[in-house]
């Protein structure tokens, strides 16, 4: 989006109730002629956030912080400027103006997103009502996943044979050349294949709720178990996180987020009632993602798997949640494999007893890990780890906090504060 005239930005404002905008994210109540509520920006327990009708603003007497719709959304979901002139312009059914080139970008992408569309109906008509995808409607029940939830999630199913998604996607205007970059395909000595053939279906969406691409589970021994789209113009899973925009309104509310391995905890973990759950795409966190999620929390919990792999993917996305200002907690299943093993064992309220009991900091996971792998007893293996904990320390910004976990990190490792400062 290029630059955007001032009139335009006027009929942006002029379409947006502040009022309605803030109160989708704060309780507001009307106090004269302002409304006021909790401030959504700083902890208060006393309201100190106003919002005026009349003048379309809004102030927080409590952090200072004040501004219009843009400066509001910006701010709430850690937006660009451009961001938010789009997401608001689109909220009033105005279209943004771009350069030729832009438009020409924009329209490719709203091109693509209305293929993925296309796609993730076809996918789940074919789950919900016919018969080659018995085998894939009896896994999701046997998993324990509702049919609300097929719907809620859109999820589907690949035909193993046939060209029906072929002939769909054509019928509706898209050209051979589109179809080759959605990645919804394969060729293969000049044979045009389904990707996904044989497999259920999880469409991946931005927090805008766009299809961006897919992924899909075998039912068989086939390999790998699981696939993803590959990249293409609107999809690259080091940006997205699997369940965002159905997690946002649920993260708002409670001010965190849960961040679990794999499509199947994602479902099941919201399935049993824990709406704030977002799942990473690989094992691999990257920066995109941690900023992506910052936009809309600052405490992030990590529930991997409990396997070799899974350990390591938490250190290392807590090493990348950290360096950008993310206040990180691990949740430890050791009786289950996965957060979806632990709900369909023990249930919810074994769950939610276990955010509350078995979350830990970041920086006490890491230590009781370095316990285990080192003899805390031997002065050479007590000095290894305290290395390593130092460049873990040296991460963190913040005196009170990296102080408390030098007193705690000394305290177990039977040395003193400063031998742990000198590293």
């Amino acid at each position: 989006m290029g630059s955007v005239s001032d009139e335009f930005l006027d009929r942006v404002r002029s379409g947006i109730d502040i009022v309605d905008l803030i109160s989708e994210y704060v309780s507001l109540k009307k106090t004269g002629q302002n409304y006021m509520g909790l401030c959504p920006f700083h902890q208060e327990k006393t309201p100190s956030f106003s919002v005026s009708s009349t003048k379309q603003i809004f102030h927080c007497f409590g952090c200072g912080v004040g501004g219009d719709v843009f400066s509001f959304l910006m701010k709430i979901n850690n937006l660009s400027f451009p961001e938010a002139v789009e997401t608001l312009a689109e909220r009033i059914g105005l279209e943004v103006p771009r350069s030729p080139g832009s438009r020409k970008r924009y329209e490719r992408k709203e091109r693509f997103y209305d293929l993925n569309a296309h796609a993730a109906e076809y996918y789940h008509r074919i789950l919900i009502s016919e018969d080659s995808a018995e085998s894939a409607r009896n896994y999701l029940l046997g998993r324990g996943i509702k049919q609300s939830t097929w719907k809620r999630f859109q999820l589907g199913f690949a035909p193993p044979s046939g060209s029906s998604l072929l002939d769909a996607i054509r019928k509706n205007g898209f050209s051979l050349n589109e179809i080759h970059e959605s990645g919804l395909f394969t060729e293969r000595y000049g044979i045009i294949q389904e990707r996904f053939r044989g497999r259920i279906i999880f469409p991946i969406c931005d927090a805008r709720g766009r299809c961006l691409g897919f992924g899909g589970r075998a039912l068989g021994e086939e390999q790998p178990k699981y696939l993803n789209s590959p990249e293409s113009p609107v999809f690259n899973k080091r940006q997205n996180l699997y369940g965002l925009h159905l997690a946002i309104p649920a993260v708002r509310q409670v001010k965190k987020v849960i961040v679990v391995e794999g499509y199947m905890d994602c479902i099941a973990v919201q399935e049993y009632g824990f709406g704030n759950t977002v799942a990473a795409l690989g094992t691999a966190f990257t920066n995109e993602q941690s900023r992506l999620l910052l936009r809309y929390a600052k405490d992030i919990i990590l529930a991997f798997d409990q396997d070799t792999a899974g350990l390591a993917a938490t250190m290392r996305s807590a090493g990348v949640l950290q360096e950008l200002g993310a206040q990180v907690s691990v949740l430890g299943l050791s009786d289950a494999k996965d957060p979806d093993e632990f709900l369909q064992t023990y249930g919810r309220e074994a769950f939610a007893a276990a955010l509350e009991e078995r979350t830990t900091s970041y920086l006490e996971f890491r230590l009781e890990q370095l316990l285990h792998r080192y003899n805390p007893e031997n002065v050479y293996a007590r000095a290894e780890i305290v290395m390593e904990l130092a460049r873990d320390l040296a991460e963190i910004s913040n005196y009170v906090v990296r102080e408390g976990f030098i007193q705690m990190a000394a305290q177990k490792l039977h040395t003193s504060e400063e031998a742990i400062r000198l590293e």
